[in-house]
């Protein structure tokens, strides 16, 4: 009976770590655009996805790059890989941002993220003691962004960071608590499969919905307690991964409608979207991408930023 009882265990635990090595080569697969664009998958990234470490939340790892300028004014970008950059420091948008203004940019973005991680972040920046003198704040959004605050897992690339919130009953918004074995289980590869897979069916409903206003919305007040003077922007990028109403694309892009909606209830929100530049169309067909994944190259950045900036930034 106890040999049975002991077989039985080997399978199930063999069972499982086979079950995780596929969920991980489906999950390698599937973000391997993401992944290469921020070149995470070296053999130590590789090693910490399956380490010990993983088994505890560790916020906020993933470091702000200060990008120096001239000027004593200062600008933070929040989003997610779009705004973070393609692996090349120098061909990134708050860096080819800083070059044109002059100022300092503080590229607060993070791959795989949305507008949960801008809300984290606003509430450390918070009680930093030492205050950034920022005139501007931006928020580089994506269709993909509605998906992401449904999935309550850690960081697409990157394990250690984990912000996510919830609607509680009452429609409050509330920041998710991992204890340490809660953390190990969203951590595991096959529940990120499962996840993905439910949270890009459900992206578009209304509790998704729902909770991507009221992050943007909470992200906007709190960027306006701390900075009061600062312009607050949401920039939209609409390439060929933007979603249109039955795929039609002369109508306005989905997202954009909630963004709109967004900005009716808080009239200071500058809202922008790159279908609106000399650029647009063609980055809407899917032109000037980066050369081995889906994020914009350093020549849409070139061609956006110089408008942007004149147009919002002066």
């Amino acid at each position: 009976m106890k040999k049975v009882i002991f077989l039985n265990i080997v399978f199930i635990c063999l069972f499982a770590v086979l079950l995780e090595l596929s969920a991980f080569c489906i999950f390698f697969i599937t973000n391997k655009d993401e992944i290469s664009a921020v070149n995470a998958m070296t053999l130590d990234n590789i090693k910490d996805m399956f380490s010990i470490n993983n088994f505890e939340l560790i916020e906020d790892s993933f470091p702000i790059e200060v990008i120096k300028g001239k000027s004593d004014k200062a600008i933070i970008v929040y989003g997610g890989s779009y705004a973070w950059g393609d692996g090349n420091r120098k061909e990134s948008f708050p860096c080819l941002l800083s070059q044109y203004t002059g100022k300092t940019v503080y590229n607060a973005a993070i791959c795989g993220m949305g507008n949960a991680s801008m809300l984290y972040r606003l509430g450390l920046e918070k009680n930093r003691k030492q205050k950034i003198n920022a005139d501007t704040i931006i928020y580089v959004c994506i269709s993909d962004h509605l998906r992401r605050n449904l999935m309550f897992t850690p960081n697409i690339v990157f394990n250690e960071f984990c912000a996510n919130y919830y609607l509680d009953k009452n429609n409050n918004l509330k920041m998710t608590k991992y204890s340490k074995i809660k953390y190990f289980l969203y951590s595991l590869y096959i529940t990120r499969v499962i996840t993905n897979s439910y949270a890009m069916h459900h992206r578009f409903e209304k509790y998704s919905v729902n909770l991507f206003k009221k992050i943007t919305e909470e992200s906007y007040k709190r960027a306006k307690e701390i900075f009061p003077n600062s312009k607050f922007i949401i920039l939209f990028y609409c390439d060929d991964t933007t979603k249109f109403p039955d795929n039609d694309r002369s109508k306005e892009p989905i997202m954009f409608g909630i963004l709109k909606d967004i900005q009716s209830r808080n009239k200071d929100i500058i809202l922008v979207k790159t279908m609106d530049f000399s650029c647009g169309q063609s980055i809407l067909d899917g032109k000037y991408k980066a050369a081995d994944n889906i994020h914009p190259s350093k020549r849409a950045w070139e061609k956006i930023v110089p408008e942007f900036a004149d147009r919002y930034l002066k």
